[in-house]
């Protein structure tokens, strides 16, 4: 009885130590993020709870996060991730250094499983071949014959258009603005990447491999989650469609390799195709390589670009007036700066000079018309600052293989951080004021006006823009993107007047298109209503029924300059 008894005590004792030491064990110095639900529910429920109000309604869902959680939540699985919601977390996310959060990892993983890659566990092949060799061919100085061979196919569409507005007998034409811009972006954009003959060695037609992007598109977002089992996935009918759709895009792109690049002499396609031959991958894997170049290409400039063009025509008209002057200027100069042996005159440093305005309103439009995951591997534990009001002032992201998202949506809303109007598109938010404009101004108005930040402190706030995502992560293409957004909208405009053919007061109008605020506008604008679950997945792509419902007439402006 009594060696009973010591047992019993004994095993109390170290119960009750085991306890002590947990409860008096010191607490971190800087808390984790908080987890995402109530508390009551397991955490795998969470998750899912999550997953399905991201994807009901990502804005309401993001912004009622940041007034619930602030800086950051974690969601459990299948998310398994922590989501970066405040401005200055956001910005420090960027700035980190790889050595702390990890990029290439998510890239080679998107390899796998979006674009089908055998080899995308290959950190030698990815990591010091592929992704170099497509970083150093998207420099700017690599993209003036792409830019060039884009501008060509851009200007022979308005030519086009230009006959047929002039066939009409009242000298006017009524098209789908949506379908228009999209088409126009997709053969320009091909033809300056792949150049003009990617898709003779496979004898497919311009609308077959459109309709192939679009299935691949569409299924794009389901098979880069990573979220659904292999086994699961190729079972889900839009995923079984897209992979049939990206089988189709990958052997039009190994035929032409095949046929020794037709059309192509130079250029980062060529060399990410060489890549795959050089290391004795094939054509068919080289195909399959170029698929993530030509989903990149298509997927994000051609629907800011239908975005940028909606605003402009709904803008002030003292914004509008502006910008065509500024259009006329920017290729009057290039006409005079240029003569017919030069080639084209909308070259990267003019389009970049003399386009601020321009400039301005596409920025503005990747603010409030895009929504970018940045995603990181956390391999170091990163310290994150908290808002003002937040129970704790740092909460710490553990390291070893945690996975972080930057939910740039909510910084691009985020009151605070745009002086209170984030919900209004501002065509001059980063335009800053000239020096004419700011004479006879007292220094304390001069100082309210630069926000606090200095002369040129609008253009700098671009930078904090990210349309483009940012840091180690900021998509490589969007030098060659910002120039086509600025060579094409500079042409159409300086070509047609442009009006749209009011939506407003049909019957479908809430159903089609949703309200958005301009600045100097009275009541409420629109746009078509963004296709649901392309959360984090960058430029917003809109409803069929809204691309097909939305039109402009067009009118001959007079001839273009450049």
């Amino acid at each position: 009885m009594i060696d009973a008894q010591t047992g019993l005590f004994s095993l109390l004792a170290v119960l009750v130590g085991l306890i002590a030491r947990r409860v008096l064990a010191p607490r971190p110095a800087v808390p984790t993020a908080p987890v995402y639900g109530p508390a009551y529910l397991p955490p795998f429920v969470r998750g899912v709870l999550a997953a399905y109000r991201l994807g009901a309604n990502e804005d309401e869902f993001l912004l009622s996060l940041r007034c619930d959680y602030g800086t950051a939540v974690y969601f459990p699985w299948p998310l398994c991730q922590t989501v970066i919601l405040e401005s200055n977390a956001i910005k420090r996310v960027y700035e980190a250094p790889s050595r702390i959060l990890s990029f290439f990892p998510i890239r080679r993983e998107m390899q796998g499983s979006a674009f089908g890659a055998p080899y995308w566990q290959d950190k030698t092949l990815l990591d010091d071949q592929f992704f170099p060799t497509h970083s150093r061919g998207m420099q700017k100085g690599q993209l003036t014959v792409p830019l060039q061979r884009f501008i060509a196919v851009v200007r022979d569409r308005l030519d086009d258009l230009a006959v047929q507005v002039d066939a009409a007998p009242s000298g006017e034409l009524t098209i789908k603005l949506a379908p228009w811009i999209v088409e126009t972006y997709f053969e320009a954009s091909l033809a300056g990447l792949f150049g003009p003959h990617v898709r003779d060695a496979k004898g497919i037609s311009p609308a077959e491999l459109f309709d192939a992007f679009c299935k691949f598109d569409r299924a794009f977002p389901i098979m880069a989650s990573g979220l659904v089992p292999p086994f699961l996935l190729e079972k889900i009918p839009d995923v079984k469609e897209g992979r049939i759709a990206q089988d189709l895009i990958a052997s039009t792109f190994e035929a032409w390799i095949r046929d020794g690049f037709d059309g192509l002499e130079k250029g980062v396609v060529r060399d990410m195709a060489e890549v795959a031959l050089n290391n004795e991958l094939g054509a068919k894997e080289g195909g399959k390589m170029l698929v993530a170049d030509f989903w990149a290409l298509q997927a994000n400039a051609p629907y800011i670009g239908v975005q940028l063009l909606l605003f402009l025509l709904q803008a002030p008209q003292d914004l509008r007036d502006s910008l065509l002057a500024e259009i006329d200027a920017s290729l009057s100069a290039a006409t005079a700066a240029s003569d017919s042996d030069s080639g084209e005159p909308l070259t990267f440093p003019h389009l970049a000079q003399t386009l601020p305005l321009l400039g301005s309103c596409i920025t503005e439009t990747l603010r409030l018309g895009t929504s970018t995951f940045s995603i990181r591997v956390v391999e170091q534990p990163l310290v994150l600052p908290t808002s003002a009001g937040e129970k704790h002032p740092q909460i710490v992201i553990p390291g070893g293989n945690a996975r972080l998202i930057c939910a740039t949506r909510v910084h691009h809303l985020n009151d605070e951080f745009w002086n209170g109007n984030a919900w209004e598109w501002d065509g001059r938010r980063f335009l800053d004021r000239a020096e004419s404009e700011t004479e006879g101004v007292d220094a304390k108005q001069q100082e309210q006006e630069q926000g606090g930040e200095g002369r040129g402190w609008r253009s700098r706030r671009a930078n904090q823009v990210y349309g483009f995502g940012g840091g180690i992560s900021r998509c490589e293409g969007s030098t060659f993107a910002t120039a086509e957004l600025k060579s094409f909208t500079s042409l159409f405009l300086s070509t047609f007047d442009v009006e749209v053919i009011s939506p407003v007061g049909k019957a479908e109008f809430y159903k089609l298109y949703e309200p958005i605020k301009l600045a100097g506008v009275q009541g409420n604008g629109f746009r078509p209503r963004r296709i649901p679950g392309r959360v984090g997945m960058g430029a917003y792509q809109f409803i069929t029924e809204a691309n097909e419902d939305l039109e402009v007439t067009i009118r001959r402006r007079g001839r273009r300059t450049a």
